[in-house]
């Protein structure tokens, strides 16, 4: 059954802001910036002690060190992963509001060409890490040349930065910045959304199919011969 394009736009506006859209992918970027707050406070104990006296630098081990690195990375490439839905749920509700609403457009564009334009850029980098790290791909226009240089963490005072070749990534701002994108989304899809229009599932035809070839503008409803 072909499903006619104004509903099929409405239900894919509507299944935009449901729960495992933009609602989702918020709770994605706080949970991620809670774990590298959490990751970021552990880090300055780290640091205190290894600052400290003999008694204090030997309550630090190197295990300690690289698995705090090793879950900072993890977390960051988390983070980068679900602001990049955000971003690509921002695309959709711009493709799919009015001509006379350009606000999700606005808003996507603040974000990419503010201080997170490369951010999507780095989460490409890291999702195919194996094309920089062991096929050693040169790309100097993503920052990725000479010899490859590994995923470095670094807390300095109140910011958290992740180091991927010449790029560099300020954690906690982007997931900030990126809570309030998909808060700000979120309301103009509330706005936009047609909710006092019950949509009926076109996954679950009603049992009036009069109804169903008013619903489709057609005279007749095709029924896959393979059914029933």
């Amino acid at each position: 059954m072909t499903i006619p394009e104004p509903l099929d736009r409405a239900r894919a506006l509507t299944n935009i802001g449901l729960h495992d859209g933009l609602p989702q992918w918020a709770y994605a970027v706080e949970l991620q910036r809670s774990r590298l707050r959490e990751l970021q406070a552990e880090g300055h104990r780290l640091s205190e002690l290894l600052r400290g006296s003999p008694e204090e630098l030997a309550k630090v081990s190197m295990e300690q060190l690289i698995e705090w690195n090793s879950r900072l990375v993890a977390d960051s490439h988390f983070l980068l992963v679900a602001v990049r839905h955000v971003l690509q749920l921002a695309r959709h509700l711009r493709d799919r509001t009015s001509d006379d609403d350009h606000r999700a457009d606005a808003l996507l564009k603040a974000f990419l060409r503010g201080q997170h334009g490369r951010a999507e850029m780095i989460r490409g980098i890291l999702e195919h890490f194996d094309r920089y790290w062991i096929e050693g791909k040169q790309d100097r226009r993503k920052g990725m040349s000479g010899w490859p240089k590994p995923v470095l963490p670094v807390d300095v005072g109140d910011k958290l930065h992740l180091h991927v070749g010449a790029n560099q990534v300020d954690l906690l701002v982007l997931a900030d910045d990126a809570l309030e994108l998909a808060h700000k989304l979120y309301e103009v899809w509330s706005e936009v959304t047609p909710w006092q229009d019950e949509l009926p599932d076109p996954t679950d035809p009603p049992d009036d199919l009069t109804y169903l070839d008013e619903l489709l503008g057609s005279e007749s409803t095709e029924i896959d011969a393979g059914v029933g």
